[in-house]
């Protein structure tokens, strides 16, 4: 995970209420990306994660069938191993994606805020400002997570859709494995 991010700033009482809240506008935008992105890598990996699940089983469906094959090494059958084999690695990585992750979602749980720190320590006028600086920064930090989760997720799903476009060479690989 990265490393949290605080802010720079010292005299955080000059920032004008107007300025705090687009801080945190701009802060709440920029997360709010960051999740629908991964609800986009979410959505196409089901998809290929669907389509892969039907093909494993129609190939295995069609290999039990037609297991008195076996013994005779047919060409098509070999094609259809070779294929199970790049639709079982790819159904790795796409597991992989659908299993935990973390994502940063907007808000902060009030444990964290509703504390001395915000309340009894500053001034009336500067707790709001406080607040708002604490949230943008806990914000930063639920972005660069999503970030590197969206990375790592991402890098997944493009393998897997490598895995399927090569599928059409497991021809050309049982034909290699057929012809030693």
């Amino acid at each position: 995970m990265n490393e949290e991010w605080r802010t720079d700033i010292i005299r955080w009482n000059k920032i004008s209420l107007e300025t705090a809240e687009l801080y945190l506008g701009l802060a709440e935008k920029r997360l709010d990306e960051t999740v629908e992105t991964a609800k986009n890598i979410s959505d196409k990996n089901e998809k290929l994660l669907t389509l892969c699940i039907s093909l494993i089983t129609l190939i295995l469906s069609y290999i039990s069938v037609s297991s008195w094959k076996l013994v005779g090494v047919d060409y098509f059958i070999t094609t259809l191993v070779v294929m199970i084999s790049f639709l079982l690695v790819q159904l790795w990585f796409l597991v992989r994606n659908i299993m935990v992750f973390k994502i940063g979602t907007k808000g902060e749980e009030p444990k964290y805020i509703l504390t001395e720190n915000f309340v009894g320590k500053q001034k009336k006028n500067e707790q709001y400002l406080n607040l708002v600086l604490h949230v943008c920064e806990i914000y930063q930090n639920k972005i660069n997570c999503n970030h590197t989760v969206n990375a790592k997720r991402n890098n997944r799903l493009v393998i897997a859709i490598y895995l399927f476009i090569g599928l059409p060479i497991s021809f050309l690989l049982a034909l290699g494995c057929r012809l030693l």
